[in-house]
């Protein structure tokens, strides 16, 4: 690596290692404290292992769970669960350069690409929580790596080490070794679709050959554009730049059609679950790089339009991440939610009995020890989602007798109540549905009012 390349490569880790940090300053600044929802479900896992009355059932649910016993071990897993992200930006940055350098990509193109992978909001996101892809990115990437430098033994051990943290990363693991063996020149013509072909045969029929549960545009708009509204998503000029790359790149005279494979494939992954999502952003960046190459280095005709475009795909990049970062430090478990659970946990019977709440903060209630009817998990990974239709059903019905029906015959004896479900999450009226029943019925008490977030007990509990 030339001197020049290493100083802009050291350049763009202290930039983002200073933006992950001021993240984090600034959150704690807020009431939102450390911790989003989805983290709370690695805090309730460690906190379980770490105490002596687990059941048998908790020690088995946690053996799969290989980023909770990391915590659990670490002692200090609130400590841990936040300095882990700054080890893994220097080791994550650096395999995506070696990727690259692998990839046969120009120097200019990798700088390019880095930049457009340090603005992403999907990059800020795993570096900034504790998440699934912050683990599995290194495995996947150094599995990679060792195949690419011929040592398929210590690739298949990271490989292996990537299935135990999650098993779907399976086709992931199969679209990078077709990619690699893709740069070896290992495989005939036409067998990377036919791989390909296989390969999503099997996701379709571990799927059951369903379709993916964003049904309209809107709905993949907001699950997945962080422009509309979702937490963990791609940016409108980061979707811009990689389409503008993806039509230059078919524009060339002489390609190689495997990278616009690879691309379709993990997208067509993404559509199915959003775990796939910062993969998929990886060859995104590919094209990303290459849109700014070519504008930047291109033969224009106005040199002044050419400093415009660029002008606006670099600025359009940093507002989507300006966005994003102002967005999401202010997301997650704010003060009266955190207060209300340690309340829980002192003051009520917990044993048997089930938490009702929007599945959003499933993994926020459980972390008091507490067993809720839904949560995260059985949204992202429940074919059906039966549970979600009939409590959303509940939630919007005055019909006491069909309220109590569904809460004894589900075991459910707290309802958790917070200002956003009271703000249009769930309701948007006072007496709006379940509201009306909590309030005039005797068949419910209140147990908890404090700040927005109310906590209802049901008073005719089965058995």
């Amino acid at each position: 690596m030339k001197t020049e390349e290493m100083q802009k490569l050291v350049f763009c880790l202290i930039i983002f290692i200073s933006v992950i940090f001021a993240y984090n300053f600034f959150r704690l600044k807020t009431d939102n404290g450390l911790f989003t929802y989805d983290e709370y479900k690695y805090i309730e896992k460690a906190q379980k292992i770490i105490s002596d009355n687990y059941s048998g059932k908790s020690i088995n649910e946690n053996i799969l769970d290989p980023l909770s016993i990391v915590l659990a071990f670490t002692g200090e897993y609130k400590l841990a669960m936040r300095l882990f992200p700054y080890l893994f930006i220097v080791i994550n940055l650096l395999l995506l350069y070696a990727l690259s350098r692998k990839a046969h990509m120009s120097e200019n193109h990798r700088i390019y690409g880095m930049i457009y992978v340090l603005l992403s909001p999907l990059f800020i996101y795993i570096h900034t929580t504790f998440n699934l892809p912050l683990v599995l990115l290194p495995l996947i990437l150094t599995g990679t790596l060792m195949f690419l430098y011929n040592s398929p033994f210590f690739g298949l051990l990271f490989f292996l080490l990537a299935l135990w943290v999650n098993p779907w990363s399976f086709f992931v693991i199969a679209t990078f070794l077709l990619f690699t063996f893709q740069r070896l020149k290992e495989t005939r013509k036409g067998f990377e679709i036919f791989a390909m072909l296989f390969i999503v045969l099997i996701f379709l029929l571990l799927k059951g050959f369903s379709l993916p549960s964003t049904e309209n545009f809107l709905q993949i708009g907001k699950e997945y554009i962080t422009d509309i509204g979702a937490a963990y998503g791609i940016g409108v000029f980061g979707i811009i730049s990689a389409a503008i790359g993806l039509i230059l790149f078919l524009r060339q005279k002489e390609k190689q059609t495997a990278q616009v494979w690879f691309f379709v494939l993990l997208l067509f992954f993404s559509l199915y679950d959003k775990f796939f999502l910062v993969f998929f952003d990886l060859v995104a960046a590919y094209f990303a790089g290459f849109a700014i190459l070519k504008i930047m280095h291109g033969n224009w005709e106005s040199g002044i339009l050419k400093n415009y475009v660029t002008l606006l795909l670099f600025c359009g990049l940093v507002f989507s991440c300006g966005s994003y970062l102002n967005k999401s430090y202010k997301a997650g478990a704010i003060y009266e939610e955190r207060i209300s659970i340690d309340w829980v946990k002192t003051n009520l019977n917990l044993d048997g009995n089930l938490f009702l709440s929007h599945y959003d903060f499933g993994y926020l209630i459980s972390s008091s020890g507490a067993v809720t009817f839904t949560d995260k998990d059985y949204y992202l990974n429940s074919k059906e989602k039966w549970k979600i239709i009939e409590s959303n059903d509940i939630f919007m019905s005055r019909d006491l007798r069909k309220v109590n029906s569904f809460l004894k015959k589900n075991d459910i004896r707290y309802i958790w109540i917070n200002r956003a479900m009271k703000n249009n999450l769930i309701w948007t009226k006072s007496d709006e549905g379940m509201l009306f029943i909590l309030k005039n019925s005797a068949s419910f008490r209140k147990r908890y009012d404090y700040l927005g977030v109310e906590i209802w007990e049901f008073l005719q509990p089965s058995g």
